[in-house]
């Protein structure tokens, strides 16, 4: 495989030094330490190179200058002007992916991002890394979730900071769920480390050092840390504080305050003021420092970010002054000595740490400890994983046919749901030389059809997600030379479909289970080798999350409707260990019945949820112990919660809750149904209600818990985890599968 290509384009200025620019210098340096050719589209013309410079050492990284012809190939780029407006940043990232089929297209910027993913050429190539945008549930105003909601549909991937920046999007924004990676802040190999001389400290032979390296605006207190060397002096301690940076905010409802900051900065005695500097240069200026400053105005305090500068300092030995705040805490630890807050008194808490130099040492030492997973080394393993999962290697199949044919294999597929082909779909979003297209249809059995003729004359692969109408459809007018791939589900069984389908059409049923492979054989015409078995997938690495401290109390049920998924036996095993231990409770994430019309018009399942519920109000011990969260895609969010996934279905052709929530590191709770010992391992299927319970309160009580989730989720890993299940995906777009009966 070639090296991957991908472009970046930042909406930040490159010329001034604050944290968005360093993001882009680092970002286009870790993907280039990933073997990837990075081209980066500048926003503003170069006016210095102290960020840029060090990427010229980098022959795999090809900086684009918009605004100049040094560089031939990309004469059609040119523009007028010293930057880049969002409309002009659209129009070149559009040209320059026509010219140069990237694999993927990393930006930022939450002006930019809106605008991109109306481009019907960049759809599905994106990358998007965003933070300005409301950073809280309550703050997400409609407006806010249209737009976020409309960026994730057109991007490949959406970067997340940070698990609670991730958590917070799957959470408001639908479209998002399953789309979010994290992207850790990058902290630059340091070129020197800090040498914290704390003999004589705070006194003239040995001043106390502070530096802040940043943007200067009011919510980061820059004004007001230059008057810290004056009140430390009225507390007995020498200081001087060391500013760099040149980027000064001018904002509107403050119109004095930029002159103010520019004199604060070149008049406070004991202030120096640096200037810009190159980031290596700003790190070994910093690096002479006792204290770095991160001090912010409480109204930040929600932020979800962390800061690359609290991280820079802490990878070089520097104790940082900073908020305490939920993100801080837990990077750092509750007890971390140099917490302040919106009472605090910032140079009483300096010169109380003059007066301990221990307290000092300890604080330097926990901020390195806690910096190290945020390496440059740390980041491109990290980024190398992204990259193997978000643009795979081509199979031989398509690399054969790439050759043969000169171009893409042309890939449609086909469905009016694709809630359980998300990841299937990424992968070939993101493979290369694969061109994919969505025949979306509004529902399973009804099409307008003038898309699905332009698709039909495109294509040389087409899957059929669903065996409805769609695959009705494509059988009855494919071409010979095109390969038509239906996926069946258990809904469909009870269908009339898979009867009628022209079966001699189909080079490949896929069904998820051998179970399921044999009834879907009885009911139609495929030739039976072409009935194939293909696991539903789960994504172990978006699954894997940290787990909420009460999770080992927590059982959770996905879907609890119709009366076949049986909540009645959740909730008695539920009953049975609150008789011995209160604290277990029950999450239900599930459409209601009153919400799926197919179910509440049967009165049989009417009468049976109106008992359950008559049941949970009059019994006790159930009060407050049965909680229902809304259905979602946002299951990875929401496993958090959980420690024990049950399944207590009368029947499932896979059921895919319980693996998702080994993913999770939760484990497995299932009541047997036909098929089940065919999917899961014995241990985790228990035969009736009681043995299920006595089996989760056995191990709470021993501790075995954690060690048990850790089984479970290695146990589902290897056998249906994503990259395995893809693999199959991307064998069968050019090769049968053998067939489920072999």
């Amino acid at each position: 495989m070639t090296n991957r290509k991908i472009l970046l384009y930042g909406d930040v200025n490159m010329n001034i030094i604050d944290g968005s620019a360093v993001w882009a210098a680092s970002a286009a340096e870790v993907l280039a330490r990933c073997d990837v050719d990075v081209y980066f589209l500048l926003k503003a013309k170069p006016t210095t190179d102290r960020l840029l410079l060090p990427l010229a050492e980098f022959k795999n990284i090809t900086i684009i200058n918009p605004f100049t012809d040094a560089i031939s190939r990309f004469k059609s780029m040119f523009t007028k002007g010293d930057s880049l407006s969002v409309a002009n940043a659209v129009s070149l990232i559009e040209k320059l992916h026509q010219q140069e089929n990237f694999d993927g297209i990393l930006i930022r910027g939450g002006k930019l991002a809106p605008q991109l993913a109306k481009s019907e050429i960049v759809f599905g190539k994106l990358w998007t890394y965003l933070t300005d945008f409301p950073q809280s549930a309550a703050a997400m105003d409609t407006a806010s979730r249209k737009w976020l909601g409309d960026v994730a549909k057109a991007s490949h991937v959406m970067l997340c900071q940070t698990e609670y920046l991730r958590a917070l999007l799957e959470a408001t924004i639908p479209q998002t769920a399953g789309k979010c990676a994290i992207w850790s802040p990058i902290v630059a190999e340091p070129p020197v480390s800090a040498d914290l001389n704390l003999a004589q400290l705070g006194t003239d032979t040995n001043p106390l050092a502070l530096a802040y390296t940043g943007k200067f605006a009011p919510l980061w207190n820059t004004l007001e840390m230059c008057e810290l060397p004056k009140q430390l002096a009225t507390l007995g301690v020498t200081a001087e504080l060391n500013m760099i940076g040149d980027k000064i905010h001018n904002p509107k409802e403050l119109p004095n305050w930029a002159a103010a900051m520019q004199t604060a900065l070149t008049t406070t005695n004991r202030v120096i003021w640096h200037g810009g500097m190159a980031r290596a240069t700003a790190m070994e200026q910093s690096a002479k420092s006792h204290i770095g400053l991160s001090w912010r105005a409480a109204e930040l305090d929600a932020s979800l970010e962390l800061s690359t500068k609290v991280l820079e300092f802490g990878s070089m030995g520097i104790p940082v002054l900073l908020n305490r705040n939920l993100m801080h805490e837990q990077l750092l630890g509750s007890d971390y000595p140099l917490f302040v807050d919106a009472d605090s008194d910032v140079a009483s808490v300096l010169a109380a740490s003059v007066k301990d130099p221990a307290l000092l040492a300890k604080a330097a030492a926990a901020v390195k400890m806690a910096t190290a997973e945020f390496s440059m080394s740390s980041s491109v393993a990290k980024v190398q994983q992204l990259l193997t999962r978000y643009i795979p290697a081509p199979s031989v199949g398509v690399i054969e046919f790439n050759r043969s044919r000169n171009r893409a294999l042309r890939v449609v597929v086909a469905s009016h749901d694709l809630k359980f082909f998300t990841k299937i779909a990424a992968q070939y979003q993101g493979m290369p030389g694969i061109e994919l297209r969505f025949d979306h249809w509004p529902a399973i059995n009804r099409n307008e059809g003038r898309v699905s003729k332009a698709m039909l004359k495109w294509a040389d692969v087409i899957i059929c997600e669903w065996c409805g109408g769609n695959a009705l459809w494509y059988a009855k007018h494919k071409k010979s030379s095109q390969r038509l791939i239906v996926r069946l589900h258990r809904f469909e069984l009870s269908r009339p479909w898979p009867e009628t389908i022209k079966g001699s059409a189909v080079d490949q049923l896929v069904c998820v289970s051998k179970p399921y492979a044999q009834l879907t054989l009885a009911k139609t015409s495929v030739p039976s080798e072409r009935v194939v078995m293909v696991p539903n997938w789960v994504d172990i690495a978006d699954l894997n999350r940290p787990k909420f401290e009460d999770a080992q109390f927590t059982i959770g049920l996905i879907g609890a409707a119709p009366m076949r998924k049986r909540p009645d036996l959740a909730i008695a095993i539920l009953e049975q260990l609150r008789a011995v231990d209160p604290r277990f409770k029950l999450v239900i994430k599930t459409k209601l019945p009153w919400q799926m019309p197919w179910v509440w018009r049967d009165q049989t399942e009417r009468d049976q949820f109106r008992d359950l519920f008559e049941h949970i109000e009059r019994t006790e011990s159930l009060r407050g112990s049965i909680i229902f969260d809304d259905y979602g895609a946002d299951v990875a969010n929401w496993l958090r919660r959980v420690g024990w996934v049950l399944s207590t279905s009368d029947d499932e052709s896979f059921h895919l809750a319980p693996a998702e929530g080994a993913a999770s590191g939760a484990v497995p709770v299932i009541l047997p149904w036909p098929g089940s010992d065919q999917i899961y391992d014995a241990k985790w299927i228990h035969q009736d209600v009681t043995a299920a319970a006595n089996f989760i309160l056995t191990a709470t009580k021993s501790g075995t818990w954690a060690q048990l989730g850790e089984q479970a989720r290695t146990e589902i890993s290897t056998r249906y985890g994503l990259e395995l299940v893809n693999e199959q995906w991307a064998k069968i777009l050019t090769q049968d599968l053998p067939s489920a009966n072999s």
